[in-house]
């Protein structure tokens, strides 16, 4: 999972205890140890909030969806196999929510509400960037074709975009 919620409160307690320690030697002759202990443990808090927002939602968005989206296949073609496949949210699309399939020969989308599969030959992939909320995190992929783009959001970005990387060149 991207643990979106995790890195927010990890960033959060880092801003905020760097915030206290600059407010107390700017302010103060001299830090204040309760002080500088309240950053801390707010700090934590905030980062154990992070990760229990994190897995209730991986529970509730993940949990009834991954079943369904667990027994989804794509239809491959002779000599082909599947070096990874994950649930997915293709952004542009309505039907958007699916298991992505990264095969020797294409990319291969297949939507959960229609079972609908949309097939890339890798041959027309030019390109594949990050997705990053807030600038900072990757949450997803951009499939570059010669006209278009396509966005995914997955699971483990970086080893998808490493692996199509690979196959296209």
């Amino acid at each position: 999972m991207n643990y979106k919620y995790l890195k927010i409160g990890i960033f959060s307690s880092i801003v905020l205890i760097v915030i206290i320690i600059v407010y107390g030697v700017l302010f103060s002759s001299e830090l204040n140890f309760h002080v500088a202990l309240l950053g801390c443990v707010l700090g934590g808090v905030l980062f154990l909030l992070g990760y229990v927002f994190d897995q209730a939602r991986d529970q509730l968005m993940y949990g009834k969806i991954n079943e369904t989206i667990k027994n989804l296949e794509a239809d491959l073609i002779e000599d082909e196999n599947v070096i990874v496949d994950g649930p997915a949210n293709c952004i542009q699309r309505k039907d958007g929510l699916g298991k992505l399939f990264l095969t020797n020969k294409r990319l291969i989308f297949t939507t959960q509400s229609r079972n609908k599969q949309i097939n890339y030959p890798l041959s027309i992939i030019y390109g594949v960037d990050y997705i990053k909320s807030v600038g900072v995190f990757k949450k997803g992929i951009i499939i570059h074709f010669e006209e278009s783009d396509e966005k995914y959001i997955v699971d483990y970005p970086n080893d998808w975009l490493e692996l199509i990387k690979i196959l296209i060149d």
